[in-house]
């Protein structure tokens, strides 16, 4: 295959600095995947057990190969240390921090792939780098940054699938990922979806393209054609399970196409290559040099730079758990119900409706009434906030998942403690009946409804100075409970820490 822009040189008997400098380089992510060992499994761990990241294991000996294949040239350019490499560096592990204090880890993984390209960039500098530049860019592909794209692609295949059994004559009724025939009915799973081809075709066609085409227009066409082949190629797919299923009428195990699945795309994506391969480009004409011997002054720079960018990687985890230990002992805590708010009393609680926050220090719920009408508030409250202890997480829900289940979400607003603030809404759903739910997070003294604010003020007490205390509050009633009844008694709410932590003030 051609070698698109390389300048080949011949091998250098001795040791070059650009060749010192890549091997410097290379030493520098072995210590820095060590250092950040816990985010680089997390990584392992979600490719292992996703579909749709199965090409992710390929990305890093590609790119190990794509380099190799440039040794020649890197041994022929002299290495200059790069400070703006540090300042990246720097700022990729501000964001590994932040991405951690608050547990997200899509951020420290994002963090952590820049902080390998800036550590390249540091040691060896933008000269030798542009050679690197492709094997660096193509290794932000191990990312898992496409689970969004799950949902629609569902959809999308239900409904182009479905279309084309119904042109084949077979009546089809579709409802939602679902495909029903008049004698079976076909769930379009999220492993169905076509995410794995779509993102295994595009990895592979950017490879396939920066191999074999010069022009940009060319490698643009390269990638455009992937992308639909790839959508094309699973909707195929499904259409013939779903027909081999019909028409063998249970003789075909469905639960046992993934291999067939990865056999045809491979034939269709080596169809594509063998087409596109009778427009690759010329290799372009090589200019050779050869490398300086690194001086002694070079591989003290080289050093120098080496060191200083394993420090600098090395200070964002350990001040994130010094932030993380340095800890006061959390004192008891426990939520006080007032016996009145506003116009409503309490009553004994029935516990028909409660949250799941299994990590706060304390919970609890208690139900109002004002006449005829009834209203559950819910309090949980976080006396320190830390790793895997968030009011701010996904495991957090204002529902069970298994006598109450989410039904729609939405916003509105409220005036708790003389504030207006925003409200999330979630309408659940039961056997028992429908349920409106009114909640908000507290944070740094205040109410905010956005998990991304949360996130972020989370973020600010962990890593700088802040009251790292948080909380949780709903409100809670049957779907004809009238919004202003939960307005007003939002409005006749004492102080969050009052609730919370009376004893904590």
């Amino acid at each position: 295959m051609p070698k698109n822009g390389l300048e080949a040189a011949p091998p250098s008997g001795g040791l070059t600095a650009g060749r010192l400098s890549a091997g410097a380089a290379l030493l520098g992510v072995v210590a820095l995947v060590a250092i950040y060992s816990d985010t680089a499994l997390s990584m392992l761990d979600l490719w292992s057990r996703m579909h749709a990241f199965d090409h992710a294991f390929l990305i890093l000996p590609v790119c190990i190969y794509l380099i190799w294949e440039r040794r020649h040239v890197l041994a022929g350019i002299d290495p200059s240390p790069s400070v703006i490499g540090a300042i990246l560096l720097a700022g990729f592990g501000v964001m590994w921090m932040a991405a951690d204090a608050v547990d997200v880890a899509i951020g420290r993984q994002t963090a952590l792939i820049g902080m390998v390209e800036s550590l390249v960039l540091t040691v060896v500098g933008w000269r030798l780098f542009r050679v690197l530049l492709f094997p660096m860019l193509f290794l932000w592909l191990v990312l898992p940054t496409d689970l969004n794209l799950l949902p629609p692609m569902q959809r999308l295949a239900t409904i182009v699938s479905s279309q084309v059994i119904v042109l084949w004559g077979i009546p089809v009724f579709v409802e939602d990922v679902f495909i029903e025939l008049p004698a079976a009915r076909f769930w379009v799973a999220p492993g169905c979806a076509g995410l794995n081809f779509l993102l295994s075709g595009v990895a592979l066609s950017i490879l396939y393209a920066e191999q074999m085409y010069s022009s940009w227009t060319k490698r643009i066409i390269c990638v455009a054609v992937a992308i639909v082949v790839a959508l094309i190629a699973n909707w195929l797919r499904i259409v013939a399970i779903i027909m081999a299923s019909f028409y063998l009428q249970g003789q075909y195990n469905i639960d046992d196409h993934y291999t067939e699945g990865w056999l045809f795309f491979a034939a269709i994506m080596f169809l594509m290559m063998w087409l596109g391969w009778r427009f690759r480009d010329p290799a372009p004409a090589a200019a050779r040099r050869s490398g300086d011997a690194a001086s002694t002054a070079g591989r003290a720079g080289i050093a120098a730079a080496l060191v200083a960018a394993i420090g600098i990687a090395g200070f964002f985890p350990a001040y994130s758990a010094y932030r993380q230990g340095d800890t006061s002992p959390v004192p008891p805590t426990r939520i006080v119900f007032p016996e009145t708010i506003g116009e409503w009393r309490l009553l004994p609680d029935d516990s028909a409706w409660q949250p799941d926050f299994r990590d706060a220090d304390a919970q609890a719920t208690a139900r109002y009434g004002n006449g005829a009408e009834q209203l559950s508030l819910y309090v949980a409250y976080y006396a320190y906030q830390g790793n895997g202890r968030e009011v701010a997480s996904y495991a957090n829900q204002v529902y069970d998942g298994e006598k109450w289940s989410w039904l729609r979400s939405g916003n509105t607003k409220a005036v708790i403690g003389g504030n207006e603030t925003g409200m999330s809404t979630t309408a659940l759903k039961s056997g028992a009946g429908h349920r409106n739910v009114w909640h908000t997070y507290w944070l740094d003294g205040r109410y905010m409804n956005s998990p991304v604010l949360a996130k972020l003020t989370q973020a600010k007490a962990d890593l700088l100075v802040g009251d790292r205390r948080a909380g949780f509050l709903a409100v809670s009633a049957d779907e004809d409970v009238d919004p202003d009844h939960f307005r007003a008694f939002l409005a006749a709410l004492p102080p969050f820490l009052s609730l919370a932590a009376p004893d904590a003030r």
